[in-house]
Order: C-alpha cells, then structure tokens, then sequence
C-alpha cells in the first residue's frame, strides 16, 4: 500500500509539473472534433476519452463506455472512479508504466508524438462488477501551440484473450516503422527465454512438436517441456492465446 502511495505522489507531482499558456490552447476546435469522436466510438465499438493535460481532468467520455463496461459517461471522465474499478493488482503496475510514460512522451514535440502509441491490457470491474481484461491504447490527440502534448486519446476495448488470472501487458508501438518494446525493468511482464520464443514463433508458424524437434535438434519431450512452460508463464490455456499475446505485445 505505501508503494502505491509513493506512486500516485509521483504520478501527480510529474503531471503538477506541466504548465500551459492558455492563449496555446484551442477548445473551440476541440469542440468541432467531439461528432468525430462520437462516430469513431460507434464505428470501432470502442470506449473512448480525452485527457485535458492543461487542466488534469477527462473533457470527453463516449456513451459507449456504458455499453461495453456499465459506466455512464459522467463516472467514465472522473479519473479516481475510472480507477477505482481496475484490479487491485494490476493499478501498481500501469502506476509505473504511466510514470514511465511521462519520462519517454513529455520531452518530444509535433510530429514524433504522433508516431508513437502506448497499449496497456489489464482488468477492469465492468458489467455485473465482474472482471474484464481490457486493451487501451493511449495517444497524442492533440498538441499545444508549443507543439508539446496537450490532448490525449484512450480507446478501450475488450481484450480478446479473457484469462483474468494474467495481469498487466504492454507495449509502446512506433505506428510509423512498425517499432515496438516494453520497459525492460518490467519485473510483472512475463519472459520467455530465447529457447522458449523460439519454439513459439515455430508454433505460430503452424509446427507440430515434431516438427519443432526436428528443426531445432532436440527431443520432443522438450519441445512439449517448453511449451508448457510458456503456457504456465503467460497464464494461457492454449498456444493460441500464448501466441495472441507474445504478438500483440512484440514478444515473438
């Protein structure tokens, strides 16, 4: 509990620390974007929010998150509402992931925050309270006259892969070249040996264990050894979902 303090302290000092002329700041045009945001919502079947890093609030939450997750749009722009429904153990970690965010993002300007997204999956209470695993992807949606990030966008989505024993995953995708990573020092991601990524990448090629053998030169009861041991690693029940979520998340 005191760790999670200490993070939120450091979360709020970091965002305290960003200051806006409000002259650099344009919400008439904003308010033309919000029909826009409307029918990307219905379109995607996505739950979408902007985050106003002037003032520190959500200015916009789409009526799908009442669809998707039972939150009305009101309870979807109140961050500590918003938080309270994520897992107890997996706010700890994008607590991390989100300071960790703020050292990599806040020095870049115009274009290069544009290149680069950042997708976190964890598990938030959603219909019934019950535990989803969701997908969000957070973005630059719009910058200040300074070019420094101004406007951020989250889209949120039902994981495919519903495992709720799994916690956090997440990347940061350059959408440009296709670049993506982890934070290394991510001790709650799993990790794969290179043996163990190796013999995944041969499953998604669509190998059989036998296969695999004959191709790495080892028996097969230490190809099965290895995939077990991813399976147990990821919390996957097949290596369908292992493989799902060593792609998504730039493991393989």
């Amino acid at each position: 509990m005191n760790e999670l303090i200490d993070l939120q302290i450091t979360y709020q000092s970091l965002l305290s620390q960003l200051q806006f002329d409000t002259g650099d700041l344009d919400y008439q045009w904003f308010e033309t974007q919000i029909p826009l945001l409307d029918q990307l919502a219905d379109l995607d079947h996505s739950a979408i929010s902007i985050f106003d890093l002037s003032t520190k609030k959500h200015i916009y939450a789409s009526n799908s998150f009442a669809t998707l997750f039972n939150i009305d749009s009101d309870h979807a722009l109140s961050t500590e509402e918003m938080d309270a429904r994520i897992h107890p153990e997996d706010r700890l970690q994008l607590l991390k992931i989100g300071i960790k965010s703020f050292q990599f993002f806040f020095d870049m300007e115009g274009d290069d925050l544009m290149h680069y997204k950042l997708i976190n999956e964890y598990r938030l209470r959603g219909i019934n309270d019950q535990y989803v695993r969701v997908v969000e992807q957070h973005k630059a949606f719009a910058t200040a006259k300074n070019d420094k990030l101004w406007l951020s966008l989250s889209m949120v989505d039902l994981s495919p892969n519903q495992n709720t024993n799994l916690s956090v995953l997440h990347q940061v995708v350059n959408v440009r070249t296709g670049e993506n990573f982890a934070w290394e020092d991510d001790a709650d991601r799993p990790q794969l040996t290179a043996r163990e990524s190796q013999v995944l990448g041969l499953v998604k090629r669509g190998l059989l264990s036998k296969e695999i053998s004959h191709h790495l030169n080892i028996s097969v009861h230490t190809v099965n050894t290895h995939r077990q041991r991813i399976l147990d690693k990821m919390s996957a029940n097949n290596a369908q979902e292992a493989i799902q979520i060593a792609s998504r998340f730039g493991m393989i």
